[in-house]
Formats: C-alpha cells, sequence, structure tokens
C-alpha cells in the first residue's frame, strides 16, 4: 500500500500551499480520475487476474458466468454513464467557484479544506475526497466514511440546493454532509465513488465494489507517517445500498486495535434486493449476516410515523400559521411544497418530515413504516428486531426518522448526540 503521501498538517499540509486555491480548483474542474495515485490497495493478486483470464478462455461458460455478473452490477449499481459523470463534475465545478469566493486566495481556518485524491484498487483507479475544517485535519483523529446508495453519486454530498433566487446556498452550511460535519462537530470525511461510477475506474463486479469500500477504510486506518490518515474514530455511513456494501466489507473486516468504530445505516435493506437470476450469478449480498457479526457499536435508521401526540401538536402549530396568512394562493402554494398543513393526515406527515425533530429509539418492530423503497418487511430494522434477542441489541440502537427513503437526513443534531455517544461506548 503505497503512493503520494497525503499531508493533513504542518507547514506542508495540502491546505497550507501557497497554491492550493489554484491545484484545487484544477484538480475539482477535471473530468476523469486524476492520475496521480494518492494511496494504492491490493487484496487481488496480479497472478489471480491473470489466471481469471485464462480461466476464462479454457473454460468459456466460466468466462460468460463472469460477463453476466458484470452485467448484473452494471443494472444493479448503474454504469458510469455519461449523465452522472457529467453530474459529478457539474457538482465539483460548483464546489470549487464556492472555495474560491470563500478563501479569496487565503485558506480561512473555519472553512472546508477540500482535496481530491485517487485511491488505486487492485489496479483500478478510484476517485475520492477528503473534506474538513484545517483545525480539525490536523488535530482530530474522528473520520466519516461515507457510502452512497446505487443510484447516487459521492458529489450529490456537496449539493446545498438554490435559494429562491436560483442561487447555489452555501455548501458548508446547506449540504448533507456540511450538515452531518457541522452537527459531529470536530469530523472530516472521506467520500468515494465506487468503481465504475461517476469518474472512478473498474468494473462493476461485486467484490470490485466491495474492495473498494475496503480501500478507504484501510486508507483512515493506516497512520499518517505510514502513508495512510490516522484515523482514531471512524464513523462508517451508509444509505441505503451504501450499508449493504458497509456490512459487507465489514463482514470478516478485523477491526484495528486503538480505532473507535461506529456503524451507521440509514434506510438498510436487509439484504441487497436481487431476483433469483441475480442471486445465481452471486450477486449475494446479505446485511443482516454482517450485522448479527459485528463487534462496534451500531445505528440503524429507519422510517417510523410520528406518534398521536406528534400530530396534535403539528395540528395545532399549522391552524396558528394559516392564521397569518390571508392570501389564498400563498397558502396553497405552501401547502404544496409542504411548509403548511390542512386537516389531511397526509399533509401532517409531509409537514413533520420536515421539521428539525428529536427522532426517538425504536422500541419494536410495529413501529417502522415502509419507507417509499423498502417495505417494512425488508429493513435491517425489521428483521433484527423480529429476531428478539437480547445479545443482539447489546451494542446496536434503533432511531426512527420521518423521512422517506429518498429525502435524506433533516436534522443531524440528535443523530449525532447518538453518534458521539456509541463512538464513547466503544472507547
Amino acid at each position: 500500500m503505497s503512493g503520494v503521501n497525503i499531508k493533513l498538517y504542518g507547514e506542508d499540509a495540502f491546505y497550507n500551499k501557497r497554491d492550493y486555491i489554484e491545484t484545487t480548483t484544477e484538480e475539482l474542474t477535471k473530468e476523469n480520475v486524476l492520475e496521480n495515485v494518492h494511496f494504492s490497495f491490493r487484496n487481488e493478486s496480479k497472478a489471480w487476474f491473470v489466471a481469471k483470464v485464462i480461466i476464462a478462455v479454457i473454460i468459456p461458460i466460466i468466462g460468460i458466468g463472469w460477463g453476466i455478473h458484470a452485467l448484473i452490477g452494471n443494472q444493479l449499481f448503474q454504469n458510469a454513464n455519461a449523465a452522472n459523470k457529467s453530474d459529478a463534475l457539474n457538482l465539483r465545478k460548483r464546489l470549487a467557484v464556492q472555495l474560491k469566493s470563500d478563501l479569496r486566495g487565503e485558506h480561512n481556518s473555519n472553512s472546508w479544506a477540500v482535496k481530491r485524491i485517487t485511491v488505486e484498487v487492485n489496479g483500478s483507479k478510484v476517485d475520492a475526497y477528503i473534506v474538513g475544517k484545517p483545525k480539525n485535519l490536523r488535530d482530530s483523529h474522528k473520520w466519516v466514511l461515507k457510502s452512497v446508495g446505487k443510484d447516487q453519486i459521492a458529489e450529490k454530498a456537496f449539493d446545498p440546493g438554490k435559494d429562491e433566487n436560483g442561487k447555489d446556498k452555501n455548501i458548508e452550511k446547506e449540504s448533507e454532509l456540511g450538515k452531518m460535519l457541522e452537527s459531529l462537530g470536530d469530523a472530516n470525511a472521506l467520500i468515494f465513488n465506487y468503481t465504475g461510477k461517476a469518474s472512478s475506474e473498474g468494473n462493476r463486479e461485486k467484490n470490485t465494489i466491495v474492495n473498494s469500500y475496503k480501500a478507504m477504510l484501510a486508507l483512515l486506518e493506516k497512520e499518517q507517517g505510514e502513508g495512510g490518515l490516522g484515523a482514531k474514530q471512524i464513523i462508517m455511513y451508509g444509505h441505503s445500498t451504501g450499508a449493504v456494501v458497509q456490512a459487507e466489507a465489514l463482514d470478516g473486516h478485523k477491526l484495528k486495535k486503538g480505532i473507535q468504530y461506529v456503524a451507521v445505516k440509514s434506510h438498510a435493506p436487509a439484504d441487497l434486493p436481487t431476483n433469483k437470476v441475480q442471486q445465481f450469478f452471486n450477486w449475494n449480498m446479505s446485511t443482516v449476516r454482517s450485522s448479527l457479526k459485528l463487534n462496534c457499536p451500531e445505528i440503524i435508521l429507519q422510517t417510523v410515523d410520528p406518534k398521536e401526540e406528534e400530530l396534535k401538536a403539528i395540528k395545532e402549530r399549522s391552524r396558528r400559521d394559516l392564521e397569518s396568512i390571508t392570501d389564498e394562493q400563498q397558502i396553497e402554494h405552501v401547502l404544496d411544497t409542504g411548509t403548511l398543513i390542512t386537516e389531511k393526515p397526509e399533509h401532517y406527515l409531509k409537514y413533520l418530515r420536515g421539521l428539525q425533530t428529536n427522532y426517538r429509539e425504536i422500541q419494536s418492530a410495529d413501529e417502522i413504516r415502509d419507507d417509499g423503497i423498502i417495505s417494512k418487511s425488508s429493513t435491517l430494522a425489521k428483521v433484527l428486531l423480529d429476531a428478539n434477542k437480547r445479545e443482539i441489541y447489546a451494542k446496536k440502537k434503533f432511531i426512527g426518522v420521518y423521512e422517506r427513503h429518498t429525502e435524506g437526513v433533516f436534522d443531524w443534531k440528535p443523530i449525532a448526540a447518538h453518534i458521539n455517544g456509541s463512538l464513547v461506548q466503544a472507547a
């Protein structure tokens, strides 16, 4: 495991260099993965790669099977098509513009420092990003490792949305990643695209996807003097299929002594949703199996319905809000956008999901609801809670959220409190 060493502290830290803004802008606006490799990871020998090619030629039926496996991977995780590669580039350009505007040639210690890096995984170059405030990159050893859903790209974490004038909001304050890091207090982040996704190279085989996650974990676990990032606390956050990839990578992974880990899974399916044909071609990924064996704290976020008293409080609040508006057109607008609600229960829920609220711990599997993508019975939370085994719950927390599958997390503060508490538990 070698490459170009990433300096996080001292005069040679990447954000302290005189050409930091120019270099970062140039790197972020390149369409393809960067040529220079910053970290190399290999858990498959070159000899095995050659052997696979020979086997595929000698025994065509095996080669065809591997080919079908890769085609299914393209279907399940979406290939590196022009659309998501273009979207990733556009988001990077928006990030570069805001970084340049905020810093004006000199790095502000209260603003993000961003470094685009290349991690080589068994010969394939994977696109990744280091994000954090200089004081945290220098002094804190707390890191978030984020894995995205199958139809997402890593750069979406930089999307702050638009204001009423159509301009980008502040990325550090309004993006999903910004809200998460701010709530955690002193954390940095490592985000990446799986092999074959956006600008990352490589194929879409199950092992290559999982190995890209393992490579990022190895980069965090390795000491800074040895080419790694020297993490002492690792928050592994996976959403949807990203939680499945996280689970598969952790299955059999030996947690490093001296590092505190916590696995956070948001709207995770119990297993990768596949049909029998896909499973026949080795697309079997079990979140449950890994979770049952996991030897570190785990936080599972899953959709629940609000309790009756919560609905009553929201109903009363909405009445007061509506009384202050006299323009019918404005009322219609705010109802459509979910800013206010009427007597209809579906509007209560829409409004409630938009509020900052203290999410509650799930006490029973009966509280879980379909989240708009995954059915209640197929969620990791439901399967684990139905097992009803005390030893399962010793290091696990089940947190009920009101957001649906594709809505993200509206309020990271209470989630961050659970994460930081779990890191203490892991100490």
